[in-house]
C-alpha cells in the first residue's frame, strides 16, 4: 500500500522535494524499500540517496521516464546533489568512527 495520498486528495501546487535521503534500517524489507522508491517516483522526486549503514554504501537514484533508476552505489568519495551543486557530502564522514 502506498504511503502517498491519492491524487484526489493531493495538493498539486506543492512541488516534490528535489532530494530525498532514505536511511535503511536492518528492519526494512526489500518490499518496503521498493514501495518507498515507487512513491518518490510517483510524486516526481528527481534524486534519491539510499544510505545503508550496514553496507556502508550510498546508492544514488535519478528519475528517468517516471522511474527512479540506480545510477551508482558508492562506498567512498564525495556526494553532490544535482539540484544543490554547492553542497558536498564526504561519504567517509557519514559513518561513525
Amino acid at each position: 500500500m502506498s504511503r502517498i495520498p491519492s491524487s484526489s486528495g493531493t495538493d498539486t501546487s506543492i512541488p516534490p522535494p528535489q532530494l530525498v535521503v532514505e536511511v535503511l534500517s536492518p528492519a526494512n524489507t526489500r518490499r518496503e524499500r521498493e514501495e518507498k522508491i515507487g512513491d518518490y517516483a510517483r510524486i516526481g522526486v528527481p534524486e534519491v540517496w539510499v544510505v545503508s549503514p550496514e553496507g556502508r554504501t550510498v546508492e544514488i537514484l535519478y528519475l528517468a521516464e517516471g522511474y527512479l533508476r540506480s545510477a551508482q552505489v558508492l562506498r567512498e568519495g564525495v556526494l553532490t546533489p544535482k539540484h544543490f551543486p554547492s553542497v558536498q557530502v564526504e561519504i567517509a564522514r557519514i559513518w561513525p568512527e
